[in-house]
């Protein structure tokens, strides 16, 4: 009974075309800012602790949907083929920067932000540049987030990017031996 009166909520209030859509301004740009690292160092203490369904939650939905849903890219990121291959080395923490640039393209922000991922293992420490670019529908309130390993591979996914945005190709990480 409950779900018949929630499907008419929904129904009658939800999808009710005569009410306005009205788009909030853009925030400011520090706060826009500011909302954007925040986010991705969300995004980087989840990968760390292992929260992968946190981690799913802030991608860009696009990329969810190339991944098979979310579902399935939760059941990938935590599986038994991820966990083998974490078991020589663990994502211990990263550190992401300060955003890098901003564009604003239509009604959407992309911010690029660069930061540090560190890997622990039993010999030593693996430490390398990483690259996330975030996607604001909303002003700046909300972001999404891509991790940038290869710029090609972004802008397949939103071949509408503009070319002015500075993304890189993630490098190889750099060891450090155990003493």
């Amino acid at each position: 009974m409950a779900l018949c009166v929630l499907a008419l909520l929904v129904g009658v209030v939800g999808c009710d075309k005569s009410q306005p859509v009205v788009a909030l301004p853009d925030l400011p740009v520090e706060q826009r800012q500011a909302n954007a690292k925040q986010g991705a160092e969300a995004v980087g203490a989840a990968t760390a602790s292992g929260d992968y369904a946190a981690v799913v939650d802030a991608t860009y939905p696009p990329v969810i949907q190339l991944a098979g849903g979310r579902e399935r890219m939760l059941k990938t990121m935590s599986g038994p083929a991820a966990q083998s291959a974490d078991q020589e080395f663990k994502i211990t923490g990263t550190t992401m920067g300060d955003v890098k640039q901003e564009v604003k393209d239509g009604s959407r922000f992309y911010a690029v932000i660069n930061g540090r991922m560190r890997m622990t293992g039993p010999r030593g420490v693996l430490l390398s540049s990483i690259q996330t670019l975030g996607i604001s529908e909303d002003g700046g309130r909300t972001w999404k987030y891509i991790a940038v390993v290869n710029p090609d591979d972004v802008r397949r996914v939103i071949p509408t990017l503009s070319a002015s945005l500075e993304l890189r190709k993630q490098g190889p990480p750099t060891f450090f031996a155990s003493e």
